[in-house]
C-alpha cells in the first residue's frame, strides 16, 4: 500500500487528468494529441523525479547503498517551485 504522500500525489495527477480531458478542446487538442502528451508527460515525471533522486543521492548509488532498478520504488523527488502573492 503506498504512502500518503504517493496516494495524494495519484490522486492529484488523475484530477488533473481528468480536468484537462474536459478542457481539450478549449485547449485546441485532439483526443490522440492529448492521450500522446498525457503518456509523456508521465513518463517525463517518472524518470525527471528518479534522476533528480539519483543526481542528489549519488553517494549512496556509489557505496552500493541503493540499486537502480532493484529500489525503484523508493526516493522520487519532486521540487516545487511557486512564487508568493504578497
Amino acid at each position: 500500500m503506498p504512502n500518503a504522500f504517493g496516494q495524494f500525489a495519484a490522486i492529484g495527477c488523475i484530477v488533473t487528468v481528468v480536468w484537462l480531458w474536459r478542457h481539450r478542446r478549449g485547449i485546441g487538442v485532439t483526443d490522440s494529441e492529448f492521450w500522446i502528451a498525457m503518456w509523456l508527460l508521465l513518463a517525463g515525471g517518472i524518470g525527471g523525479a528518479k534522476l533528480l533522486f539519483v543526481v542528489l543521492g549519488w553517494e549512496h548509488y556509489a557505496r552500493g547503498e541503493l540499486r537502480l532498478w532493484g529500489d525503484f520504488g523508493i526516493g522520487f523527488v519532486f521540487w516545487l517551485f511557486w512564487k508568493s502573492s504578497g
